[in-house]
């Protein structure tokens, strides 16, 4: 499932998607490793601006809960790259 993420603050996060997947009764450690999966697997079709970033968003199925954000970037050379980060998850 792909939703649009509203911030907390009610404002539009721009350049950002999300995705829900797994549960909330699944161990942090696998949900972490999910994202991770997804990222990877986002890096073969996703589509960034140079010196642009895109936020994707991972919210657990069963009940929205943030597991955590993965952050893309390209660079000058046209590389993606990602990283995660899941210092705002509310599990």
């Amino acid at each position: 499932m792909v939703r649009k993420y509203v911030h907390h603050n009610k404002k539009e996060r721009p350049n950002s998607l999300s995705i829900s997947l797994g549960s909330v009764k699944d161990s942090f450690e696998y949900l972490k490793q999910l994202c991770n999966d997804k990222s990877v697997e986002l890096l073969q079709t996703i589509e960034v601006n140079e010196d642009n970033k895109i936020d994707v968003i991972f919210w657990t199925e069963d009940f929205p809960e943030l597991i955590g954000i993965s952050h893309f970037i390209k660079d000058k050379n046209g590389y993606i790259s990602f990283r995660l980060d899941f210092s705002e998850t509310t599990l």
